[in-house]
């Protein structure tokens, strides 16, 4: 797997420029005509183990994944529900994972930030399910993308959702007035179960999938 090298202060500087230009969004939102929605689906994912002589991968990588996943998530969050409360009237979508429900071995940092993402939206929607505005998690499992191949973890492919079918549970979830969805039914069952089996299992049987094959 190749990783950046773009200087961190370079990758710092363009992040700022872009945070500025997000906090004029909102404005945008006193239209009285406006119907909003914020769907947050832009991840990165980052797959080796943290400290490895072959597979290590250094503190900008980590950072950026950390930036993108956790801190773009909830500066978005922030910047829109101000506006959509003030309205009584929004949808906030951000999209977890799977591995938000357990540790990912080799995808540690991925996995973290997944966790991170589940737990925030559904406090948020605890927190405002008196109001109009409705916040949901949806949680996917492995989608179609260049995002595994990307990651170096395009050998966990397998079967994988096609995206527009999992634009179609996000669609259905607001629709339904959800606040979580998990994605497919197998997955669903997954989630369901983690909870209650032993723990060591759990972890064992994630790090068989995940671990590398090179």
């Amino acid at each position: 797997m190749q990783l950046d090298t773009e200087p961190l202060w370079a990758c710092t500087k363009r992040q700022e420029a872009m945070r500025h230009k997000a906090l004029a969004l909102p404005k945008r939102l006193a239209r009285p005509t406006l119907r909003v929605k914020l769907q947050r689906n832009i991840g990165l994912q980052s797959y080796a183990l943290l400290f490895c002589t072959t597979h290590r991968l250094d503190m900008l990588r980590i950072n950026k994944e950390i930036q993108l996943n956790i801190i773009a998530l909830t500066e978005l969050t922030h910047l829109f529900l101000a506006p959509m409360l003030a309205k009584n009237a929004g949808v906030i979508l951000n999209v977890a994972s799977m591995t938000a429900f357990q540790p990912a071995p080799f995808m540690s940092v991925y996995g973290a930030t997944k966790a991170y993402v589940l737990s925030f939206t559904e406090a948020l929607a605890a927190e405002y399910n008196e109001t109009k505005v409705q916040i949901i998690t949806l949680c996917p499992g492995g989608t179609q993308s260049a995002f595994y191949q990307r990651s170096g973890a395009d050998h966990l492919k397998g079967k994988l959702m096609e995206p527009i079918d999992v634009v179609h549970h996000a669609f259905k979830a607001i629709e339904e007035k959800r606040h979580f969805k998990v994605v497919g039914f197998s997955n669903a069952l997954a989630a369901k179960l983690v909870p209650i089996l032993p723990r060591n299992l759990v972890l064992n049987t994630v790090k068989r999938i995940m671990r590398p094959t090179k």
